[in-house]
């Protein structure tokens, strides 16, 4: 576990981070810190000229080591784990403004030990008994208190009793211009006074015993006849006497507590009234009761209105204040180092610190210059000093050669060693000036050292980002071409596609070709048969028809011979009888020309008849034909209807799929322009920043008294944007 801050370790982390000299500062912000602090301990005692003192946001659980802060008049220490206020003694008499939000407060003793205080804030504590606000009464200053988030406050917000709590709160804090972040008005003062005031005030009366029953006559405002009064008294009075038994077991007695006005109304003496004024009296005082109530609810959401209104004006906390305050100065310290790690800014910390370097040994130069120009002055001044005390000496001593000679002895003595220690002196400064001089060598050796490094890793980052822009522009290139052989691929497979096409629409072209030249045969082929079938029912008919004619004359024949054998036969047998064979052979005649022109009719009749079967079998045929060219021609149109359907649509997805690869060329040069664009941009925003940043250091180094000379290598430095890809 991480050792916990000390008040010294976070003062002296504070006055590195600013600059100051803690011991001078008005306002010392220790909050936040990490890890937290744990105590407040005697370092406080050194803050002399502190009059704010900021100790939010640590795990403090005790107050203490106050003693010597004589100047301080805010205190903070909100969001700790203090659960008493104590040991402020020390400040109580320069102290204004206690702010202990967010801390585990339940007692308010100890606070009434700051007169002073103006401003006191408690929220989301443990306050829950409106007896710890009385031990604020004694504090006159007092104006602003806070209690949000207590459970005094929140019983009160639960039961939407907020007017009623802030009423009683100032009650008890008649001084406070300022409640939970909203001013007191004029109207919540009038009924703290009144609640202070009791009957006096008010003008109530207060039901000390539940179940109490008042004749509302008594408080009707009006005089009235006495024996009515009278008579209600007594009424009262033989009711009670009945109820006494009952009651002393049942119930304790009702007591009732009225106001001085209404003792003197009850004693006044009643109208008697008509039912008319009854009802016009109560009517006027269920008039007044509602614009009463519409006083209190316009009131209460004044104070609604106020309430929100201020909760929206306070101020943001302090832990927000500070926390939003280190954020940001983490936020500046990350932006700074990410500043300080681009190569523009560090070839410019680079000028920069030689720059230093040689303003230093400028000033070291000439130092020394001032320092050999005064030792040769010295010098000068000394040798002019021994000329005298020589001269001095040889006029004191021209009487007394002797003494003179022994003078003068002692004296080149003392010359010698004047001589010899100035010797010493001058071999000493030459060889500390020997040894500043290689001292300055070596630093010279070793900026250049440094110097020829960082180009070398300039050089080596730059080879780098030139590898990496020529291996992203190598990607760049390969997704361009392949990008191209799909172009390729695409149009070769469209072209397939319109081969395959055309291909299809011969194969249906011939398709249809050849099934017409089929029905076509087909057709003359059934023709043939037809005629062949009829030509052979013919030759049939004509057969049946020869055969039954020589069948006839066959038979006419053989009864012709049979009649001549006959008649041979009996030639004698006399001229009647020949003459009926003539007659028979004439009727016979007559019968087979009849017979023969009966099987003619017949046979005509069965040709005919056979003939119209013909027909009817060729028109059914016929019909069957074109019935079937018809349904393969519907089937044909309706394959090719298909076949165009299915061609259109397929035109119109190449005609989409084209679109879409056009749109999407479109849109890629769009992004690689935009992205263009952008880089741009950003390059203009880093320059720009560069810029900034040059301006910036050669403000410091003007303000650190650096020659031109050593700022125009900064100032020549010109800002490149960095290469992208």
């Amino acid at each position: 576990m991480a050792k916990a801050t000390t008040i010294k370790d976070a003062v002296k982390k504070l006055e590195e981070a600013r600059g100051i000299n803690s011991a001078e500062a008005e306002k010392i912000e220790l909050y936040g810190q990490c890890p937290p602090i744990e105590k407040m301990d005697a370092t406080l005692s050194t803050l002399k000229a502190c009059k704010h003192l900021a100790l939010s946001t640590n795990n403090i659980e005790k107050i203490s080591s106050l003693a010597g802060m004589d100047s301080l008049r805010t205190l903070s220490l909100s969001r700790n784990l203090i659960k008493k206020v104590e040991n402020v003694e020390a400040v109580a008499g320069t102290l204004e403004e206690l702010w202990l939000s967010y801390n585990s407060i339940e007692k308010l003793s100890g606070v009434e030990k700051l007169p002073n205080l103006r401003v006191l804030y408690l929220s989301n504590n443990r306050i829950r008994d409106w007896g710890e606000l009385d031990r604020l009464a004694g504090l006159e200053k007092l104006e602003d208190l806070l209690l949000v988030g207590n459970p005094l406050y929140n019983d009160a917000r639960d039961a939407n009793t907020i007017p009623e709590y802030r009423v009683e709160a100032i009650r008890r804090l008649p001084q406070l211009k300022k409640l939970d972040g909203i001013p007191v008005d004029v109207d919540e003062r009038d009924q703290a006074a009144q609640a202070r005031g009791g009957g006096a005030a008010g003008g109530a009366y207060r039901v000390v015993a539940k179940g109490s029953s008042v004749d509302e006559s008594l408080f009707s405002g009006s005089s009235g006849s006495a024996a009515q009064h009278e008579r209600q008294q007594q009424q009262k009075a033989s009711k009670q006497r009945r109820g006494a038994g009952a009651a002393a077991t049942a119930r304790p007695p009702v007591v009732v507590t009225l106001t001085e006005g209404e003792l003197q109304r009850m004693r006044t003496e009643a109208p008697v009234m008509s039912p008319e004024e009854l009802a016009a009296m109560r009517r006027e005082a269920q008039r007044l009761r509602e614009e009463g109530m519409a006083a209190a609810r316009a009131r209460k959401e004044r104070m609604l209105a106020l309430e929100e209104e201020a909760r929206a004006r306070a101020p943001p906390p302090e832990s927000e204040v500070a926390r939003a305050e280190a954020d940001a100065a983490t936020l500046a310290r990350a932006e700074a180092l990410i500043e300080e790690e681009a190569d523009e800014v560090k070839l410019m910390n680079r000028i920069v610190r030689y720059a230093q370097c040689a303003t230093v040994r400028d000033r070291q130069v000439v130092e020394k210059k001032r320092a050999a120009d005064c030792e040769v002055a010295e010098q000068a001044r000394l040798d002019a000093e021994m000329e005298v005390e020589r001269l001095r000496a040889l006029s004191a001593y021209a009487a007394r050669d002797e003494q003179r000679l022994a003078e003068r002895k002692r004296g080149a003595a003392i010359l010698r060693e004047q001589l010899a220690e100035r010797e010493r002196q001058r071999a000493a400064a030459e060889e500390l000036r020997d040894q500043e001089r290689a001292q300055m060598q070596r630093e010279l050796e070793r900026l250049a050292v440094e110097e020829a490094a960082a180009a070398a890793d300039k050089r080596a980052r730059a080879a780098a980002l030139m590898a990496e822009v020529a291996e992203a522009n190598a990607g760049q290139i390969d997704r361009k071409r392949q990008q191209a052989e799909r172009e390729r691929e695409e149009e070769a497979r469209i072209a397939d596609y319109i081969r395959q096409r055309d291909a299809r629409e011969q194969a249906v072209a011939a398709e249809k070709e050849r099934a017409a030249k089929e029905k076509e045969l087909e057709v003359a082929r059934l023709r043939s048969l037809q005629e062949r079938a009829a030509d052979r029912r013919g030759e049939e008919d004509e057969a049946r028809a020869r055969r039954w004619r020589e069948a006839k004359d066959r038979e006419w024949r053989q009864r012709e011979r049979a009649a001549a054998e006959r008649q041979a036969r009996g030639g004698r047998g006399g001229g009647a009888r020949t003459c009926g064979c003539v007659l028979r052979a004439v009727a016979a005649m007559a019968a087979m020309v009849r017979d023969l022109a009966a099987a003619r009719e017949s046979q005509m009749r069965s040709k005919l008849q056979l003939q119209s079967e013909v027909a009817a079998v060729e028109r059914a045929e016929f019909e069957r034909v074109l019935a079937v060219n018809r349904q393969r021609e519907a089937e044909l149109a309706a394959q090719a209807d298909a076949q165009s359907r299915l061609s259109a649509a397929h035109q119109r997805d190449l005609t989409a799929q084209v679109q879409a690869a056009l749109e999407a060329r479109a849109r890629a040069r769009r992004e690689h322009l935009e992205e263009g664009r952008a880089l741009r941009e950003a390059q203009a925003r880093e320059r720009a920043r560069l810029e900034e940043v040059k301006a910036r250091k050669l403000a410091e180094l003007e303000a650190a008294a650096v020659p031109p000379k050593y700022r125009a290598e900064l100032a020549r430095v010109k800002i490149a944007a960095a290469p992208t890809v």
